[in-house]
């Protein structure tokens, strides 16, 4: 008998049945090292931390739940809310940039720092005290994607699942960018969960040098939205007693009827008024006869009457000459309306809103209008140049992987029966009729058609006309930044081609006006270089990782098509192409593309994009990178480590000219301090700095100067720091346990006879920080410099070195001291 369940009634349905050996084993094979394969062996279930750690940090993500998913629109927010520094910040105006999906680049408000090193600082606007967020709303189908909000939801998905977001921090007042974070946006794949929610602490590394100078944290949230949530709410948000979906109508006034369109008369104008004279008519008749030889014909018409012996009464009046010449102008403006309507008939006018670097497709419906088979060209020209032929150019084979060079034309008819077959069944394009591809395969555009046959004539257009390649970043709005806004937006006029199908040597017979709207596409990543200027720079750029397949559409009802997103291991773009041709791009091993360019002259930027297919006919594009290179005036300085020297950098009257005051700016305070400014705008201006290095080698520093009036940056420079090691005066073994803070005080004497005021610094920020960068001692007294360890995610045992840095006001005593490191 079954139990009662306590405080219950009597449960009366099934029992459950034990699984057999059978079904147990085939259960256990089929979850494998998952949290319920792992219980149903009697193992335990491993923590989320350790499941992320075993997965290499990445989801294992289902295209089923998100195809099945009913809330289809998105809406992505990023709030920024403390900014942790290793060497402090002392007031500093700062504000965030990111650039995500296909979204323009947009910033936040700006925000003050304060704090001491390590000390966590909320990030707030200076305005307003709110936090620094970043709201999108990908909200409802828009022209760049015809399939509707499925296939941006789609889209969206794979760039949640397979891209990071790139975190820019700016100095307001520097006009430099000092931080870079890297955050995955993976965790934000909903998986038909309404809400997806991810709140993590990542480290803000150097643009220059890729060190870590702090953690910035960050919440992401994905929530799910009804494709028409957004916009009732806003339409609510304008008038609360509207309904939605019902326009608003205005009453008519008081004792007024309602109009009504039926039997409505309309007074035409007359042609010619009558008391216009035959001037006026040949005026309207155009290039007709002038009133000399009007008045000629009249007069020989009298004598031909008067010859005839008929009534000499003049019946020829100017009246009818108006009525003739009214008849004749009806004539003339009904032929040229007759032609316009036909010529309108035979053109259709359509917009192709047309991705970076990614090929648009449409289609051209043409009919044969004879009785007997017929060939037909088909022939594009773009405004404003010359026509050529509807046709893709033979393009250069790829070398090691390179493509060369882009489609000569931008716009041809797809002739190839296997490039047409492929889309065809892809849904891009209609298929050929009776399944013949080869009809568009004669060359030269022709193609035949039988009596009264109809084709849908499949076009593919292909530019790299980015619409915000070099534009600045815009201050987002608080309500949020709509995704079909910003699809509609763009920098880039529109280009305008004429499609004309014409009879082989005949007249023309269809005719299609296309204009071609540019819009932005997802970055993979935007790199951004800092080089002196006029040399001669190599970089080395990996290949873009495995992408799911662009063209799934229901995932798991087909074994061809992937059920995991990320996991299509033959979608990886294999093939690289570079906008700029003075970028040369060659392959480095198997997943490394090398480029080899010349950095431009300070203060100017350069910017191009390295693209990657999928194959060599730019069919689908994988990936595509921004790569920036800013150009700075070189600066060398050697010493050693530990050592403060003094520097002087100057600027020509024509860096400076029109300043009214310039002010320089360093991205690294602790190495670099500004001492003087002297400005002339005669001579120019006068910076003295005094460099410090904290490390050996070779270390970059960048410096900017800012006009105070304007805000711009007149000149940038980098400093190249060249140290060799040190003289250290003590070394100190100390043991630290990983994963904890630990503070640490190191004793100190003042050799000298009198009171000193000593600066203290160390080397590596990111294990330590100093509690008194400022220490006052009497003469030759004693005291302790404290330090502080920060918390080494490590799990295993090991040592590292780290220098502290005592200088004294004057400088005249400097000091080294090296801290030999052990943690367990």
């Amino acid at each position: 008998e079954p139990r009662r369940p306590p405080g219950g009634s009597r449960y009366g349905g099934p029992m459950m049945q034990p699984l057999s050996q059978v079904e147990k084993s085939q259960l256990v094979a089929e979850l494998g090292d998952t949290t319920a394969g792992r219980l149903l062996r009697g193992m335990r279930a491993p923590e989320p931390q350790q499941l992320e750690e075993a997965s290499g940090g990445r989801r294992d993500l289902r295209w089923k739940l998100e195809h099945d998913d009913p809330l289809q629109a998105d809406e992505v927010t990023l709030e920024f809310i403390a900014y942790r520094n290793f060497s402090g910040t002392t007031g500093e105006r700062v504000y965030l940039q990111v650039r995500f999906f296909a979204f323009p680049l947009l910033r936040t408000a700006v925000a003050a720092l304060a704090g001491g090193p390590g000390e966590a600082c909320l990030l707030r606007s200076t305005s307003t005290n709110e936090r620094l967020a970043l709201m999108y709303h990908i909200d409802g189908s828009t022209p760049t994607n015809p399939g509707g909000i499925r296939e941006v939801h789609r889209q969206l998905v794979e760039y949640l699942a397979m891209r990071t977001a790139q975190i820019e921090i700016w100095n307001l007042d520097a006009a430099m960018q000092v931080g870079r974070v890297e955050v995955p946006l993976e965790w934000l794949v909903r998986q038909g969960c309404a809400v997806a929610r991810r709140e993590g602490e990542y480290p803000v590394l150097d643009p220059l040098t890729g060190d870590a100078r702090g953690f910035l944290t960050v919440l992401m949230t994905c929530r799910g939205r009804h494709r028409d949530q957004r916009r009732l709410a806003l339409l609510q948000a304008q008038d609360p007693g509207e309904q939605p979906g019902e326009p608003p109508a205005a009453p008519p006034g008081a004792g007024e009827r309602p109009r009504s369109r039926v039997g409505t008369r309309h007074k035409a104008s007359a042609l010619l008024d009558l008391s216009s004279g035959p001037s006026e008519a040949c005026a309207l008749l155009g290039a007709a006869d002038t009133p000399e030889e009007v008045q000629k014909k009249q007069l020989r018409l009298k004598q031909f009457r008067a010859h005839r012996r008929m009534d000499l009464l003049d019946r020829f009046t100017d009246h009818t000459a108006l009525l003739s010449a009214a008849e004749d102008v009806r004539q003339e403006r009904k032929r040229t309306e007759i032609a316009r309507r036909m010529e309108q008939f035979n053109t259709t006018k359509r917009t192709v809103h047309a991705q970076f670097a990614t090929p648009a497709y449409f289609h051209i419906e043409f009919e044969n209008p004879y009785s007997q088979q017929s060939v037909f060209s088909v022939v594009i020209a773009e405004r404003g140049s010359q026509a050529y032929e509807a046709v893709s150019a033979p393009q250069a084979a790829p070398v090691q992987g390179v493509l060369l060079s882009p489609p000569a034309q931008p716009m041809y008819l797809l002739s190839d029966p296997e490039q047409w077959r492929r889309l065809a069944t892809a849904r891009l394009v209609p298929p050929a009729p009776a399944g013949d591809f080869a009809r568009l395969a004669l060359g030269r555009g022709l193609f035949m058609l039988s009596p009264r046959e109809s084709i849908s004539l499949p076009f593919r257009y292909l530019a790299f006309d980015h619409p915000s390649s070099e534009a600045e970043a815009q201050t987002a709005p608080g309500s949020g930044t709509s995704f079909v806004d910003c699809a509609l937006a763009g920098a880039v006029a529109d280009r305008h081609f004429v499609i004309e199908v014409v009879l082989h040597q005949g007249p023309v017979l269809r005719r299609a006006e296309v204009a071609i709207r540019a819009q932005r596409c997802p970055l993979a990543e935007c790199l951004r270089l800092f080089e002196p200027e006029g040399t001669a720079v190599e970089k080395v750029l990996p290949l873009p990782q495995t992408r799911p397949n662009e063209l799934f559409a229901a995932a798991g009802l087909s074994e061809s098509r992937p059920t995991l997103v990320g996991k299509d291991a033959g979608a990886a773009g294999r093939y690289a192409m570079c906008v700029d041709k003075e970028v040369h791009v060659s392959r480095r091993g198997e997943d490394e593309l090398l480029l080899r360019f010349l950095a431009p002259q300070s203060p100017q930027v350069r910017a191009f994009f390295v693209v990657f297919y999928a194959d060599v006919h730019f069919t689908r594009c994988t990936a595509v990178h921004m790569v920036e290179v800013q150009g700075m005036r070189g600066e060398y300085v050697r010493t050693l480590v530990g050592q403060s020297i003094d520097r002087t950098i100057s600027l020509l009257p024509a860096d400076v000219h029109g300043a009214s005051s310039v002010g320089l700016y360093t991205s690294h305070p602790e190495k670099v301090v500004v001492r003087q400014v002297q400005m002339d705008p005669s001579f120019g201006a006068r910076f003295g700095i005094t460099v410090t290095a904290l490390q050996m080698g070779q270390s970059c520093c960048r410096l900017h100067a800012i006009d105070a009036g304007t805000g711009k940056c007149v000149a940038s420079m980098l400093l190249s720091v060249s140290a060799d090691p040190p003289v250290v005066k003590f070394a100190h073994d100390i043991t630290l346990p990983v994963l904890t803070a630990v503070r640490k005080q190191l004793p100190f004497r003042n050799e000298s006879p009198k009171d000193v005021t000593y600066s203290v610094r160390c080397s590596d920020p990111a294990i330590a920080s100093v509690r008194t960068p400022q220490l006052a001692l009497s003469a030759l007294a004693e005291g302790f410099i404290e330090l502080l360890f920060h918390a080494i995610p490590a799990t295993l045992a090991y040592s590292a070195e780290m220098y502290v840095f005592i200088t004294s006001d004057d400088r005249i005593i400097q000091e080294t001291r090296v801290l030999r490191l052990r943690y367990t």
